[in-house]
């Protein structure tokens, strides 16, 4: 089932999450050098799609030998929980990976006041 979902479109839907940080920063200092950029989210996708047919064939050996032994009603809600965990996970990730590439933008240098070395620095946490 996980394979016929990656076959499917689901590596190219998850291709935003499995960018990294550094791959991002570098697509982002490019010049507008569409060819480069263009190899280099070509390059991020074919490493995103392996990682994902890695994971997914992990996924599917593990998921094999833990839930034979499950009810129809345990598999339901395990598939929540699941579901719950991810969703709260990947929101996190959202939210870090979008402060990463704010703060690597330059744009967001001459956003920020400039502070006093001895003043309390502002947090970059968010507790909303």
């Amino acid at each position: 089932m996980l394979r016929t979902a990656v076959k499917t479109g689901f590596r190219f839907a998850t291709l935003p999450a499995r960018l990294t940080y550094k791959s991002a920063k570098y697509a982002m200092s490019l010049p507008a050098d569409a060819a480069l950029l263009r190899d280099t989210l070509n390059l991020a996708a074919t490493e995103a799609a392996k990682e994902l047919q890695a994971l997914a064939d992990s996924v599917d050996r593990e998921m094999q030998d833990k839930a034979a032994h499950l009810t129809d009603e345990q598999r339901e809600q395990a598939t929540w929980l699941a579901l719950q965990a991810a969703e709260q996970h990947l929101s996190m990730a959202a939210r870090d990976l979008m402060r990463a590439l704010w703060l690597a933008s330059p744009a967001s240098r001459k956003q920020l006041p400039q502070h006093d070395e001895h003043k309390s620095r502002p947090r970059l946490t968010d507790n909303s």
